[in-house]
């Protein structure tokens, strides 16, 4: 696709809803000679009216910032035209966003950024790639700037942290816009006995009868219907700065339902709504005998256990056995110290190494390792008359995508799975259900092909 055809693409994937929407702008630059140099820059659509916590740093040779933009004299058409002449203003000052050796910008538009968690979220990512710069992060003097702020910050990666922006090892200059989600299922929605509570919140200023929600109801185990609930089925009420539409709908006992927030013919939002205090799911209703809600999983999943590495192993070994896996954690044995932390069979037989960490993808090179030892099982299965099992090296990783995504893409493309927590929180939620291992692996696999193709 050409550059000018992806940015279209995307502006036109807007048509519609942004005039509702604020701009959020996060950047970072450094200082060169006597102008400024943009390093990063994030710009995410934000509800009118919602609290943005507007931060605003700058030393004798950074500037980072997270602001909302003014949308009366600021059109992102215009802000991706003046990027591509090679400058933006922001607040009086103009930013220089260096073009690479070609003298021009890569342009990329991915239309389901994420892993298995895009399956919750339709979103279009548009970035825009410059030339690449001098290191920001491991430049200890600016480390050192920072800490003399008068509101100090622990080096560059504190920094970034706070203003929104990627930690990444990439040093290419990029700007990138990632479309709103206008229409979303509530999370208050929930099944109680034979009753579905369904709420449905859409940006404030659109029109609610274009709003609606596709479901597909399971119960016991099958499917019992599937349709769409349209914006008359709901009552519209403002509540702060969205309309919130809720509706009640007879369901079988105990019924699962799978719904589909769409605006104006277009899905936004896919979740699960369920009776918090029944599954259809046997191991998930066992396992909360012993974890009510599952709130101890969920809290190592995010990496806030008292011993956050080894907790988090333990809880992916339980995830696993949730989604229908045959978890072995291997991790947990002193003896095992060469082992991967977990491996894992699917219903057909085949084999999942999962390696866990709390940080960066390649820390101790990981990756590697990891590719490794799935060699080894590779070579140990086809000695034993077994070439027809798939293997599958995973990562797993407590850092959000949008933490580490340039060494996602290249991780994965090295040959090994990445999930990350948005994965893990995603696959979390459809633990309520019962579920075919063998498709969730084809998912994530599917998933890989796709990143690697952008």
């Amino acid at each position: 696709m050409l550059p000018s055809q992806a940015i279209e693409r995307f502006l036109q994937s807007l048509v519609g809803f942004d005039a509702h929407m604020e701009f959020v702008l996060s950047f970072v630059a450094s200082r060169k000679s006597d102008s400024w140099s943009l390093h990063k820059g994030v710009i995410n659509y934000n509800i009118p009216g919602d609290v943005v916590q507007e931060v605003w740093v700058e030393t004798d040779n950074i500037r980072a910032a997270k602001i909302k933009m003014d949308r009366s004299d600021c059109e992102l058409g215009d802000v991706i035209g003046s990027l591509l002449d090679g400058v933006i203003e922001i607040r009086g000052c103009r930013y220089y966003f260096q073009k690479n050796a070609d003298d021009f910008y890569d342009v990329k538009l991915d239309e389901a950024p994420g892993g298995v968690s895009s399956r919750q979220l339709h979103v279009h990512a548009l970035t825009l790639i410059g030339g690449l710069q001098n290191e920001i992060i491991n430049r200890p003097s600016f480390d050192w700037e920072l800490r003399s702020h008068s509101e100090p910050y622990d080096g560059m990666i504190d920094l970034l942290q706070t203003v929104g922006i990627a930690i990444t090892e990439n040093t290419n200059a990029s700007f990138e816009v990632r479309s709103p989600i206008v229409v979303a299922i509530d999370t208050r929605s929930m099944v109680r006995g034979s009753r579905a509570d369904v709420k449905v919140r859409l940006v404030k200023g659109l029109d609610f009868g274009k709003a609606a929600v596709g479901y597909r109801i399971l119960a016991n185990g099958s499917l019992f219907s599937r349709g769409v609930w349209v914006a008359g089925h709901f009552k519209w009420e403002d509540e702060g700065n969205v309309c919130v539409g809720s509706g009640h709908f007879d369901v079988p006992p105990a019924a699962l339902i799978q719904a589909f927030a769409s605006y104006d013919g277009k899905a936004f939002h896919s979740w699960w709504i369920h009776d918090p205090d029944k599954s259809q799911n046997p191991r998930r209703a066992a396992l909360e005998v012993y974890d009510p809600g599952l709130k101890i999983l969920t809290g190592y999943l995010r990496g806030e256990g008292s011993d956050p590495g080894k907790d988090l192993e333990f809880a992916v070994s339980w995830l696993v056995w949730l989604l229908g896996f045959s978890p072995s954690h291997l991790g947990v044995n002193s003896k095992m110290k060469d082992a991967v932390d977990i491996l894992v069979s699917s219903p057909e037989g085949n084999i999942a190494l999962v390696e866990c960490t709390t940080g960066v993808l390649k820390a101790g090179h990981k990756p590697s390792v990891l590719l490794g030892r799935a060699a080894a099982v590779r070579a140990s299965l086809n000695a034993t008359n077994n070439s027809h099992i798939k293997v599958y090296p995973i990562m797993v990783t407590t850092k959000l995508r949008e933490e580490i995504l340039p060494e996602i893409k290249e991780v994965m493309n090295s040959g090994v799975y990445v999930l990350t927590r948005d994965d893990l929180e995603a696959l979390l939620i459809r633990t309520a259900i019962v579920n075919d291992a063998n498709i969730l692996l084809a998912e994530i696999e599917q998933v890989a092909e796709s990143a690697a193709n952008v």
